[in-house]
């Protein structure tokens, strides 16, 4: 007795809208090729060259405000981890225009890391 058995993608069966592979295949293909080629016409023509101006505006000042407010955990070139945590320090004796980056070590590169780092140091020469 043999069953056939089809296999389906988890983000269809997921409710709430499509997207990224889900979503080029409920559209098509076609329907993106046309969306680039047109690039925007529709929005500059119903609210006109300004309000596409001030929308890229305020997505430049919520990339600077997250990149400033929010702690990132970063691998640095020789091994371990730290986190990179945004610090504005307090009665500045200046105006601050970005803050100070505290780099907080989670995890001490290990031998092997250090091994392999000073042996690929080493081949370079």
């Amino acid at each position: 007795m043999s069953k056939e058995a089809e296999q389906s993608e988890l983000t269809d069966l997921l409710p709430g809208s499509a997207g990224g592979s889900a979503l080029r295949r409920l559209k098509g293909r076609e329907y993106f090729v046309e969306l680039g080629r047109r690039g925007g016409k529709a929005t500059r023509d119903r609210y006109g060259v300004e309000h596409l101006r001030r929308l890229s505006e305020r997505g430049g000042e919520a990339n600077r405000r997250r990149y400033r407010t929010i702690p990132k955990t970063i691998h640095p070139w020789y091994g371990g981890e730290e986190r990179r945590v945004p610090f504005w320090p307090p009665r500045a004796t200046k105006r601050r225009k970005r803050p100070v980056y505290v780099r907080i070590e989670i995890r001490a590169p290990t031998e092997e890391e250090i091994d392999e780092i000073v042996k690929r140091q080493i081949e370079r020469i």
